[in-house]
């Protein structure tokens, strides 16, 4: 039987209050000194909130601040925050708090107002906006300096995966369904759209370079690769008959001039000792059914015919 997850009960819910001590203006939740950092990284302008904050601090004034319970789970913590919220409102509702959001980790659930204010001050202003190619050539060069990460340790690995293992077993059901793609697929217009900035992308030897160096040092266990194996038949599974070769390469050919792109490539190629050490370390072992090895040997068999004649039309 596997062992029960111990939650850890290192979580809080606060209270932030004006200068007269008694009316609150936010409500949050978190752990350690997470109730002193608004003061810390507080800054005018960026919301009502700060704004409190930043006058009170003009002012001399340290932000009266109360922890309303201590000891709770992530989960416990979250439910307090949004009964606490409820309770005492957000000045959209007509209440002092200035929480942009219901509580629980949720997204800010702004009027209507604020939403069409929000809208017109950053998404219009941004649709249809390139950048510069000075702009480019300065990210380029931020970004090329920047080295990659070292893959982490197996004890790091281990505490990542206890970590998300912890925060999921405290996520509400509900809470789980709004989180990351699973289970979801991108709409015909976004896929539309994806692949066309994909179209005509050119990688750069030096990015190629450095995309080489971050995957030299990974290796994926056999468990990972089983996973991801399995993963690709259910997704393969999912897909009806008709509709697979649309999604892959199966009865398609290659242009023309992909073949000769392809071939250009390949041309040249030089595969370093330590490549082939992986490549053959990786065939070891493997068997290849009949049907496979029919099929390799009837295409080689052609190759070579096809060779002879192009030999004897030359000669």
């Amino acid at each position: 039987m596997a062992d029960a997850i111990v939650l850890p009960r290192d979580y809080y819910v606060y209270i932030l209050y004006r200068e007269d001590g008694v009316t609150p203006f936010y409500v949050g939740k978190g752990k350690g000194d997470r109730w002193l950092a608004h003061e810390l990284n507080v800054r005018r302008g960026r919301s009502h909130k700060d704004n409190i904050i930043a006058g009170m601090k003009d002012a001399g004034i340290v932000v009266p601040k109360k922890k309303i319970a201590k000891g709770l789970t992530n989960r416990e913590a979250l439910a307090l925050e949004v009964k606490t919220i409820d309770e005492i409102g957000r000045t959209r509702d007509g209440g002092p708090l200035t929480n942009l959001t219901a509580g629980g980790d949720g997204a800010p659930d702004l009027s209507p107002e604020a939403k069409e204010r929000h809208r017109k001050n950053t998404g219009a202003a941004q649709l249809g906006k390139k950048h510069s190619e000075e702009r480019r050539a300065r990210l380029s060069a931020i970004l090329k300096g920047r080295q990659c990460a070292p893959p982490p340790t197996p004890e790091v690995t281990a505490k990542r995966i206890a970590s998300l293992k912890s925060s999921w077993a405290q996520m509400a059901p509900e809470d789980r369904a709004k989180r990351g793609m699973r289970g979801k697929s991108h709409s015909e217009e976004t896929k539309s759209l994806m692949r066309e900035k994909a179209l005509g992308r050119v990688i750069s030897a030096e990015q190629r370079a450095h995309i080489s160096a971050c995957n030299k040092a990974r290796k994926v266990s056999l468990e990972t690769k089983a996973r991801m194996a399995e993963a690709q038949l259910r997704r393969w599974a999912a897909i009806p008959p008709e509709d697979r070769p649309a999604g892959t390469r199966t009865g398609m050919k290659h242009s023309e001039e992909s073949k000769a792109l392809m071939r250009e490539n390949a041309l040249g190629k030089v595969i370093s000792p330590e490549q082939r050490a992986a490549i053959s370390a990786a065939q070891k072992g493997r068997t290849q059914s009949p049907e496979t090895r029919a099929k390799r040997s009837e295409a080689l068999r052609r190759s070579w015919q096809l060779r002879k004649a192009g030999e004897l039309e030359n000669g």
